[in-house]
């Protein structure tokens, strides 16, 4: 970007957040009914295991059959920290980057790639039955108030089935938000403004609403130095350069409101989202000119209707629209020059009833329509609009929750059918595509699941789920897209089977101490998991594995010493394996998916005043392809973050430093076939393929709650 528009991206910033600084509203209580009105979260069956902080001892955390970490995203939360950030300290969490501030960055679960995974916010899908693989950066994790991980079992009043799990943002309603301004500076002249306010409370004629707007952007220059090495025969010719074409400008506006009057709820809520940056290209082959840039909206609307005291209806709409604008005019990323302005369009129409015949038994049908509209651009094509292709797909699902005797056995049995029709899909460069499964235009699934807990003892429960999930090629799988990645219209569906099982203990044995475990195994057996493989030319083809495994173990806990030392940490390991396709490749481990992950914290809080946190992440070194020929390095990263506030009515300083031992080298053997201990050579680490890892980093940010409107 050009330096008056960067200027111009901040001067939009700027002029979108300062109105919201001039709201005000009534104080936030604790006893403020309308917080719990319209919420899509259902707080009882949610295991809270946050490895920041120990959360409140209750009982009824413990009931849920469903695999699930909750984080409360407050002032706990560093203030640079990302949606992936966040989402990288869970047990069977990996999250995947592009190496450097603000870069792409994407979630998985317990080894899934990130389609399988997806992501809601508000009971609305961002890609629904995986549709795409969601940009974990592109989303402002300021506008949330809570995020939770459903690992392998979706939650019934979804309605969803992913073969990973979902990942769900979603905000308080009912209260008013106090208005709020954070701004940040750090390395690489990254920066980042935030505002947000809200007003909320009684109405005329009994009523109870709110209003919030939240604005933030974020930017970097992202020229942090790297190791370029030449040709590994001769180190004289390594040489440290900055990273080129790195910058990024993003802007993202949510604003929501939602009114409740006698038994109905209704809330609407808008997301855009404006981003412009460079794509720098593999650390061999750095770009110049190639850059990347879109705007995103979510329109969605959401009602309930409670027809009885044990039956309620919610139904939600909601159109998501993306423009992608991808320009690579020196065909630096691909074999031709490329200016592409592609158009998404997925409307969404969901209806859920939540049933109660009986105290201990629910009942929860659902229905879930998506239609997905991709109108592929290419001004470098005399044709410029190439065929819009469509895509429709209903899930069916049928679910209940049974609690018998006194809540200690928590049975959630569920079915889904999958209807896909490609019928308009378009044409595609060969016959007899099976993109359906079995070479049809339209295929069904069934989609069945069961979750059971069992809790002997308040403090103990025993859990296990299964599940089968699937997921047919995305369009960018099939077609392609922005220069880099060729389609493959022959790719199949991905079919997977799950299970889970693991034993939860938590609890207050002291007023001073509280906390709790967490350890369990998983398993998922796939059938044609589609992975994208590099070729020569450095371009992406998408293929399928013929099947693959992956099992392991998870565990996680926290704990808190009186009030002042929090405690947290998290593992991980992942035994995966190719089990069938090229005789090659089965036996090898899956790209991508490390064996281990460590998330460790340490933290203490004198509230308000201090709060010091020291964290360490550790992932195990991956492969980038099948041939399991390049082993990256394994990765320890250390960070710290010191906050302090005189008194809550004070504003406040926090000082971050993240990957605290620069680490963004290591040896390997020269020629990984014939490794010897006195042939090694000095190379990057890699993020993702070809993209180097940044190095240490620090980030100064300030902020105030302006008075009167906290609590």
């Amino acid at each position: 970007m050009a330096p008056s528009g960067r200027w111009a991206a901040l001067l939009m910033a700027l002029l979108v957040l300062a109105p919201s600084s001039a709201l005000s509203g009534d104080e936030p209580t604790d006893d403020d009914d309308s917080a719990d009105e319209d919420t899509p979260e259902v707080d009882e069956t949610v295991e809270v295991v946050d490895t920041r902080e120990a959360p409140a001892v209750d009982p009824e955390v413990h009931r849920s059959p469903i695999s699930v970490v909750a984080v409360e995203l407050d002032e706990s939360i560093p203030p640079s920290a990302t949606l992936a950030d966040v989402l990288d300290t869970a047990a069977g969490v990996h999250v995947r980057r592009f190496g450097g501030p603000g870069d792409p960055a994407w979630v998985t679960v317990r080894g899934s790639t990130s389609r399988q995974v997806e992501v809601w916010v508000d009971g609305v899908p961002l890609n629904a039955h995986g549709s795409s693989a969601v940009d974990l950066s592109s989303l402002a994790l300021q506008a949330w108030d809570r995020v939770e991980v459903f690992r392998g079992f979706a939650p019934p009043e979804l309605g969803a089935s992913p073969i990973g799990g979902v990942v769900h943002l979603t905000s308080r309603p009912g209260a008013a938000t106090p208005p709020r301004f954070e701004a940040s500076i750090g390395s690489w002249e990254t920066r980042r403004l935030v505002a947000e306010g809200g007003l909320g409370g009684e109405l005329r004629g009994g009523a109870t609403g709110d209003v919030r707007l939240t604005a933030s952007y974020a930017g970097t220059e992202g020229d942090f130095p790297f190791l370029s090495v030449g040709a590994l025969s001769d180190p004289d010719d390594d040489e440290v350069l900055g990273r080129a074409n790195n910058d990024h400008d993003r802007l993202d506006v949510v604003g929501r409101a939602r009114l409740v009057r006698g038994p109905v709820a209704f809330s609407l809520s808008d997301q855009l989202g404006w981003e412009d940056g460079g794509v720098p290209g593999p650390r061999f082959q750095q770009t110049r000119e190639t850059r990347y840039g879109g705007l995103r909206n979510l329109l969605s609307g959401r009602a309930t209707l409670d027809l009885h005291p044990t039956a309620d209806l919610t139904g939600d709409l909601s159109w998501l629209f993306l423009r992608e604008r991808f320009r690579d005019p020196l065909g630096e990323l691909g074999v031709n020059p490329k200016d592409t302005a592609d158009r998404h369009h997925q409307p969404v129409a969901g209806l859920t009833a939540t049933l109660e015949p009986l105290p201990w038994l629910a009942v929860l049908p659902s229905l879930r329509t998506v239609v997905d509209v991709y109108e592929p651009v290419d001004h470098a094509a005399k044709e410029g609009i190439d065929e819009t292709r469509f895509r429709a797909a209903t899930t069916i699902s049928l679910a209940s929750s049974l609690e018998p005797w006194d809540g200690r056995v928590a049975l959630v049995p569920a079915v889904g059918l999958y209807l896909l029709d490609n019928r308009f899909l378009g044409d595609v460069p060969f016959e007899d595509v099976p993109i359906t499964g079995d070479g049809d235009e339209f295929a069904v699934q069934a989609m069945p699941r069961v979750a059971l807990a069992l809790r002997p003892l308040p403090w103990l429960t025993v859990r296990a789920a299964a599940a089968r999930a699937y997921r047919p090629p995305t369009f960018f799988e099939l077609f392609g897209d922005r220069g880099g990645v060729i389609g493959n219209a022959r790719l199949r569906p991905e079919i997977a089977h799950t299970v889970d099982a693991s034993v939860r203990v938590g609890g207050a044995p002291h007023p001073m101490f509280s906390g709790a475990i967490e350890a369990g195994y998983y398993r998922s057996d796939a059938k044609d998991r589609i992975v994208f493989r590099p070729n020569g030319q450095h371009i992406t083809v998408p293929i399928n594995f013929g099947a693959s495994t992956i099992q392991g173990f998870e565990a996680a806990g926290n704990a808190r010493i009186g009030k002042v030392v929090l405690l947290g940490a998290a593992v991980t390991f992942a035994d995966s394996r190719i089990t069938e396709g090229e005789p090659a490749w089965i036996g090898n481990q899956l790209p991508y998916v490390p064996r281990w992950e460590l998330d460790a914290t340490a933290g203490v809080e004198v509230a308000p005043f201090v709060r010091a946190t020291w964290s360490f992440r550790y992932t195990a070194g991956t492969y980038d392809s099948r041939t399991n020929l390049f082993l990256q390095p394994d990765r320890p990263l250390h960070s710290v973050v010191v906050r302090l506030q005189p008194g809550r009515r004070w504003p406040w300083l926090a000082v971050e430093g993240h990957n605290l031992g620069d680490v963004t080298t290591y040896q390997r053997a020269r020629d990984p076939l014939q490794p010897a201990d006195d042939d090694m050579v000095v190379v990057p680490v890699e993020d993702f393929r070809g993209n180097p890892l940044a190095g240490r980093s620090f980030m100064i940010s300030v902020g105030w709650t302006f008075p009167g409107g906290a609590s």
